[in-house]
């Protein structure tokens, strides 16, 4: 098979940490000919030395769905994201048949008996048909229709393409015993659809030649391009240059991340952020035989240790900006990060999530190239002894998260997390100075997070959506004015320090808010007293009185005004503390009213379980001046 070579006239960034030493010459010195990362379905033997629990629940899995059609895949439901924002009805269809063709794909290749042969067929043939693998929410364009010559490199193409490589990889023998034009039709999709696609454009976005800076996007992605090349791409010409390119576009994604490794998606999307990277260096680890290896750079390491740093306890996780409450990340990429790295703590707590996962290939977002390292890792994981990584402190200086609790190793007491940074951030809220709190790991004070994406999530409404704003956060109103969006909107002056008793955080807000504002100076500082008492304190100078200045609280649990002063935080049906919570304020300076923010926050795709509650603090006597203190404790 013949594929042209084409120019792209790509730019260089200044910093190359991967292709400034991997070029295409020094990547054929070190680049295996034929990469076989896993046995193939016809070592039988490796298949089956697998534990027996694991097979025989994978193939229960496929068994139930053997025979049965996959399901149509109608253009009104690609037009529905157009039509009416809803992304989920097609995406719920899209991603289930490629959840099918994997289920049958691991059935087959643990039982070895050939009765899954047809429903692999018809998985291939049946995604091979579709006009287009990008999902309508990331085609562009008023009418929302893909045009089928020229395909869109999106997330989902890529991980697409990278379950037909391994497809051919793992059963392509097979696959020629029905027809050598069934491989034929698979690998020309992927060659069609992605790998020369990527080649010859550097219009995509998440490349970074645009200028704009990329985010998960481009790990994700070249992860897939990355191991697609190297499975299925004789060529040896061709697949150097496609893997010499996706190591520029890398750089692009490594160059603009922070020093400190924070992710400002948010620990949710830290699974396609730094743990996309993972994939990009294990892939380049096993290619070249441990000669790619760049676990002892600092960058990385960082990027890893992120993820323990957002855990708060058991399934709770700081969740600034786009990232949801509550989350099970993926155990084997922690455990194996970890492990890359040196990292105990990582590595324990990879162990930890796994104990008593039963392994399954049903879920839908899982890629392959993370189902086989676990597949084939599982009886390492389940042996390693875990543990929660409940970290004293933590400060991502670059982020600018700050985050504490009472002490190391437990999740008893207050734990306090904090915000700065600016309001251009990668799935952005406008909540630059926001925080939460929680009480023996359950939330107290939260932040709501996102719903389910529709077409407003990611348009020029997305500030019209009530969770995005800094009214719905734990923040002030300021004469009747909410943050803005954009880079310009940024703290200022932030300043952090911690011992064994406190941990101080502070910034100025006054840069956060429109200039009709008339804001001359708003500082922002915590205390968190390891004794279970967090201190809040704004100070502030206005320049005019304009509008009414409010403070916002948002709980989960069910906030009760007995006195001025104070606002109980009690627990609820869904939501329990082992002792209620106390928000204290002056009683003689605010008055204090109690919202029902969202009545059903559910029915709109937040976790939330409940009522959340909005807690709203006006000044009795607006004054141009003043400092306001708050103090979050539990009741003795």
């Amino acid at each position: 098979m013949v594929y042209s070579l084409l120019g792209c006239g790509m730019v260089f960034p200044q910093r190359n940490m991967f292709s400034s030493k991997w070029d295409e010459a020094a990547l054929d010195k070190v680049l295996v000919q034929h990469w076989q990362p896993y046995p193939v379905y016809a070592d039988r033997a490796a298949w089956e030395a697998l534990p027996a629990d694991a097979r025989d629940h994978i193939v229960r899995e496929a068994a139930g769905q053997q025979g049965k059609p996959y399901e149509f895949l109608p253009l009104s439901e690609y037009l529905g994201f157009v039509r009416d924002g809803n992304r989920s009805r097609y995406e719920h269809i899209y991603f289930g048949r490629r959840s099918r063709l994997l289920e049958a794909l691991m059935a087959e290749c643990t039982e070895g008996k050939g009765r899954f042969t047809d429903d692999i067929l018809n998985g291939i043939w049946t995604i091979c048909e579709e006009s287009s693998w990008c999902i309508p929410a990331h085609i562009g364009g008023a009418d929302g229709i893909p045009d089928p010559e020229r395909p869109f490199v999106d997330l989902f193409a890529a991980e697409t393409a990278s379950l037909l490589a391994f497809t051919d990889y793992l059963y392509g023998s097979e696959l020629d015993r029905v027809s050598p034009l069934i491989r034929k039709r698979l690998l020309d999709e992927v060659y069609r659809r992605v790998l020369l696609p990527f080649l010859e454009r550097d219009d995509f976005w998440w490349m970074g030649f645009s200028g704009r800076t990329v985010n998960n996007w481009n790990p994700w992605i070249l992860s897939n391009i990355l191991s697609s090349s190297l499975l299925i791409v004789d060529d040896r010409t061709l697949q150097l240059r496609l893997v010499a390119r996706a190591l520029l576009c890398l750089d692009f994604f490594t160059n603009s991340y922070p020093a400190d490794g924070g992710c400002d998606e948010g620990p949710s999307y830290w699974g396609r952020a730094g743990a996309s990277l993972f994939d990009c260096l294990e892939t380049l680890l096993s290619a070249s035989e441990g000669k790619i290896s760049y676990y002892d750079d600092p960058l990385v390491q960082n990027i890893g240790k992120y993820i323990c740093k957002a855990f708060i306890h058991d399934s709770w996780y700081i969740n600034f900006a786009d990232a949801p409450a509550r989350l099970h990340p993926d155990a084997y990429i922690i455990f194996s990060y970890g492990k890359r790295i040196g990292d105990p703590v990582m590595t324990a707590f990879g162990a930890k999530l796994d104990e008593g996962e039963r392994f399954t290939a049903s879920l839908s977002e899982e890629s392959i190239s993370r189902l086989l390292p676990h597949l084939f890792g599982w009886k390492e994981i389940q042996a390693a002894q875990g543990a929660w990584p409940y970290l004293r402190d933590a400060w991502l200086p670059d982020l600018q998260v700050v985050a504490a609790r009472e002490q190391a190793g437990s999740p008893e007491g207050l734990f306090f997390a904090a915000k700065g940074g600016h309001n251009a951030e990668s799935h952005n809220h406008n909540d630059v100075g926001s925080f939460i709190v929680y009480y023996n790991g359950q939330p107290v004070l939260i932040d709501a997070g996102v719903g389910t994406y529709t077409a407003r999530t990611f348009s020029s409404e997305r500030y019209t959506i009530w969770s995005m704003q800094s009214q719905y956060h734990n923040l002030p109103t300021i004469n009747g004015f909410m943050q803005k969006d954009g880079r310009q909107y940024a703290a200022s002056n932030p300043a952090y320090s911690s011992d064994d008793k406190t941990v101080h955080f502070s910034l100025g807000l006054k840069n956060c808010y429109p200039a009709e504002a008339a804001i001359e100076r708003w500082d922002r500082s915590y205390e968190f007293q390891r004794n279970g008492e967090l201190r809040l304190t704004d100070n502030f100078k206005l320049q005019a009185i304009k509008g009414t200045t409010s403070w916002n609280f948002l709980t989960c649990l069910t906030p009760d005004i007995k006195e001025q002063g104070k606002v109980v935080l009690r627990s609820n049906e869904n939501y329990k503390t082992d002792r209620d919570i106390l928000l204290l304020y002056s009683g003689n300076e605010l008055d204090a009213k109690i919202e029902e923010a969202i009545t059903k926050p559910a029915g709109e795709g937040f976790q939330w379980r409940s009522t959340l509650y909005r807690i709203v603090l006006t000044p009795k006597k607006m004054t141009g001046k003043g400092e306001c203190r708050f103090i979050i404790r539990n009741v003795e």
